[in-house]
């Protein structure tokens, strides 16, 4: 029963921190971790945060588009991280990236059908 209940508080835990990175206005939480955010002003905001390697995708318009961050580091890798699940909603993408060294990332729509981005944000750069 200690198991459990230890990993239901885990999981709770969990998806508090990740409801408590992007609050409901879309904008970035207080914290004691730097996170660099960027709005395409048209239902994509995106933030990352260097301790841990994530980017939140958050979708902030009930548009029938997808939020996703479009992502470059200095060294070379590059993807998307895409947020399906619509307006309202947070996803979490945890990777895995070489310390000091530099990523970009923009904030976009994509029509999911036609693979096709439209409003992509201005740059935002932070140190991995």
């Amino acid at each position: 029963m200690k198991k459990i209940r230890r990993a239901l508080t885990s999981v709770a835990v969990a998806g508090g921190v990740l409801s408590a990175a992007l609050d409901s206005a879309g904008s970035a939480t207080a914290s004691s971790q730097a996170k660099y955010c960027r709005s395409n002003d048209h239902g994509a905001y995106v933030c990352f945060q260097p301790s841990g390697d994530h980017l939140y995708v958050k979708d902030t318009a009930k548009d029938g588009y997808s939020a996703a961050a479009y992502w470059k580091t200095s060294y070379g890798r590059s993807g998307v991280c895409m947020n399906k699940n619509g307006a309202g909603t947070l996803v979490d993408c945890n990777y895995n990236m070489r310390e000091n060294w530099t990523i970009e990332f923009w904030a976009v729509d994509i029509d999911l059908p036609t693979n096709s981005y439209r409003y992509w944000s201005a740059e935002r750069a932070a140190t991995i």
